[in-house]
């Protein structure tokens, strides 16, 4: 029984690691067009004529991925209002969707609903295929935490649905958060269906910290599943391409594999 609750307790850890992916990665720097593959479920956007939301969009991130949120909300605030001033509602979703993230991170669910709800509506008028993905994804976070899983699965696969073929990464968050949920409902079939898509989506993708940060995030899900050897394997790939990019990430990844062998452990790999 202690097996169980430790593996239901890994289960919720790795849903924050994942949707610390699709959120802290997935956050824009103001508008220029961004192509790196480091920065998931956002559009090309036009290049911002304000320097200073651009900062301030920046500023925002630092903070977020700091894990200082409420200083990360003050200044998405202040950029929400630039890009409001300018009429630009494409930034402003944008930002709306971080804001939400970042709401969330404090568990202050009625901003966080507000927030991205605003979002999705400036989108309905002003349309961009990559930060509705990302606004999705963010929804489905909240509603994940509100214990509406099946409706987290439903925004997911449409998030999923949004990236073209060659966002293959981005891609993978969505379905990477969709496995969460779909475990969490006992949809273990599905659930491994879904692992084994993102693993595919992975292998097609050049080495970058990112895809050590996703396998490492699909090996965790592994091995809270109870698939160890599966797990073990996912790790070792990201302790590799870890070994060119960051010994942070290295570290992080040795972790994992370490988690793995205590519960080998206990339940024997075979």
């Amino acid at each position: 029984m202690n097996l169980f609750r430790s593996l239901r307790q890994s289960l919720k850890l790795v849903k924050w690691l994942v949707l610390g992916i699709s959120l802290v990665l997935g956050l824009a720097q103001g508008s220029s067009a961004l192509n790196h593959p480091e920065v998931p479920a956002i559009a090309q956007l036009e290049i911002t004529r304000s320097p200073v939301l651009t900062q301030l969009m920046q500023q925002g991130k630092d903070h977020y991925q700091a894990g200082q949120f409420t200083q990360a909300i003050t200044v998405w605030q202040q950029a929400e209002a630039g890009y409001q001033q300018q009429g630009d509602d494409r930034n402003r979703s944008l930002v709306l969707s971080n804001l939400s993230a970042a709401h969330q991170q404090l568990g202050q669910w009625r901003e966080a609903e507000q927030d991205i709800t605003k979002s999705l509506q400036l989108l309905q008028s002003h349309p961009d295929r990559l930060i509705l993905a990302q606004a999705l994804n963010t929804q489905a976070s909240l509603v994940f935490a509100q214990g509406q899983m099946e409706q987290a699965i439903d925004l997911w696969k449409q998030a999923a649905s949004l990236y073209p073929a060659d966002e293959a990464e981005k891609r993978s968050g969505a379905l990477l958060n969709q496995a969460q949920a779909q475990q969490s409902l006992g949809l273990y079939l599905q659930a491994k269906q879904t692992l084994s898509e993102i693993e595919r989506l992975l292998q097609t993708q050049p080495d970058s910290v990112l895809k050590v940060v996703t396998l490492r995030s699909l090996g965790d899900v592994l091995r809270s599943t109870g698939n160890l050897e599966d797990a073990r394997r996912v790790l070792d790939q990201s302790l590799a391409i870890a070994a060119q990019f960051s010994p942070a990430e290295r570290s992080a990844t040795l972790i994992s594999l370490g988690n793995v062998a205590k519960i080998s452990q206990i339940i024997p790999l075979p």
